[in-house]
């Protein structure tokens, strides 16, 4: 979706898609980790519960922060500073970087996942 997001030119959307992508993806390991009734929607925070379990996640904490940064600014005009709203704010540069950490999140999660699963 943030993909399609941001070659409609939505990059507001394609950030918030990418948040919305990570923090999915994370709920994953918690599942798989035995943890239900999550709920955080901080990447942040899913991927600290992750790592008392997983303490080799730790290097997707810069990319869990960058993403958190956009899930209330790029839904809300009030979000951003002075008078810009969402879709003047974010650009192509902003979508490109949120989608390339969100496939950090994304690889990384599908494969603790894989390696979780019984065989």
């Amino acid at each position: 979706m943030a993909r399609v997001s941001a070659r409609e030119g939505f990059h507001e959307w394609a950030c918030f898609d990418s948040q919305q992508s990570g923090e999915k993806a994370l709920k994953a390991i918690l599942l798989v980790q035995g943890k239900t009734g999550v709920t955080s929607h901080s990447l942040l925070e899913l991927l600290r519960e992750i790592e008392k379990e997983r303490p080799d996640l730790h290097s997707l904490d810069e990319a869990a922060k960058e993403l958190d940064r956009h899930y209330i600014a790029t839904r809300y005009p009030d979000g951003l500073p002075g008078s810009y709203t969402p879709g003047t704010f974010y650009d192509s540069k902003d979508s490109d970087r949120c989608i390339a950490l969100c496939a950090s999140i994304l690889t990384a999660s599908a494969s603790t996942v894989r390696g979780s699963l019984p065989t």
